[in-house]
């Protein structure tokens, strides 16, 4: 530290020696936090921090919760200081919902699945999942030498179960096409894939549920695009219609996320309005879009509703391609 011509102290950054004036050094950004003092001045300065990134939480909070497109607009307009990034609410708001999803969903799941795979009596599509015994050992002896020790066990204790379990008939008839046939090792895989989701489905479902948000790699940059169709004549960026994008789906992971917990809650209290709960949420949720596009691309209500209609139908398209992405990620990890 020295002094320049007024006297006034002149402070030098410790990690790149530039000169800073505030709070952070202009150059590499460091803080100018001095560890070496007192515990008690530590963390009196690191409580300080925290209470100033909880500070713009709450008002990214109050923002997205009261003021439908006010983010984006700010955004748009450059004022980004006071509130966290797109980027950090949507991861927040995004990993939240998904969680809470993957422990109600498979949790229901797996007790159903274990019925269901145990369940005798089943047809699919129209057949009757019986199988000859002649049969079952056919087709274990094709894959005994093909099959590597691990996959012909499980292959093995699939065909074991009872009859009338979906997955010893869906696995027989997939195995048995292949009977005569010379086997690619392409094709080894897949059966592979096939035979180990069959084996365990409740971890195959597990598995898909933890790679469900891989759907939002494609949902939300095509909602995005799709935006910038809607408003073409606009001139917005696609920059911002991406973040106003972000904005948007973290309000309704958000809403998703107590609706969900709602509708649980409800399940277990045997109560008979899941319907009507469904209803008000999807009402609130075209609302609170309805009023963030007005709000952020600024015309007026019918044009509005028309558009945000449009959105809605367009997004949709992708939804079933976004499903089979993450269902082939799951298939070929298994």
């Amino acid at each position: 530290m020295t002094e320049d011509q007024l006297g006034a102290p002149v402070v030098f950054c410790d990690n790149c020696g530039a000169r800073k004036e505030m709070k952070f050094c202009p150059e590499c950004g460091q803080n100018s936090r001095d560890y070496n003092s007192s515990l008690i001045r530590i963390v009196r300065s690191v409580v300080g921090e925290i209470l100033e990134i909880d500070s713009r939480i709450f008002q990214t909070a109050k923002a997205l919760f009261t003021h439908p497109g006010h983010l984006s607009a700010e955004f748009t307009r450059n004022r980004r200081a006071n509130y966290s990034t797109p980027i950090r609410i949507y991861l927040v708001t995004s990993i939240l919902y998904f969680f809470v999803v993957s422990l109600i969903a498979g949790a229901a799941n797996r007790e159903n699945m274990r019925g269901e795979f145990m369940a005798t009596n089943v047809e699919i599509e129209g057949q009757q999942t019986q199988l000859d015994e002649r049969e079952i050992q056919l087709v274990l002896e094709k894959f005994e030498t093909t099959l590597d020790r691990e996959s012909y066990r499980k292959l093995q204790e699939v065909m074991n179960r009872r009859d009338g379990s979906p997955s010893k008939f869906v696995i027989y008839r997939l195995m048995s096409r292949f009977e005569g046939v010379e086997i690619s090792n392409f094709t080894l895989m897949l059966l592979k894939s096939a035979l180990n989701i069959a084996h365990t489905p409740d971890i195959a479902l597990g598995q898909f549920l933890d790679n469900l948000p891989l759907c939002m790699l494609v949902l939300l940059p095509w909602l995005a695009v799709v935006l910038k169709l809607i408003y073409c004549t606009t001139g917005v960026p696609f920059s911002h219609h991406l973040v106003f994008a972000m904005h948007t789906v973290s309000y309704g992971f958000v809403v998703l996320t107590i609706w969900a917990l709602l509708s649980l809650t409800i399940q277990k209290m045997q109560l008979e309005i899941e319907t009507y709960l469904d209803i008000a949420f999807q009402v609130y949720l075209f609302s609170y879009a309805l009023v963030a596009l007005k709000t952020v691309y600024r015309q007026g209500w019918g044009l509005s509703v028309v558009k945000l209609l449009s959105i809605v139908i367009l997004f949709s398209l992708m939804l079933g391609p976004a499903i089979a992405f993450v269902a082939v990620i799951t298939f070929i990890q298994f």
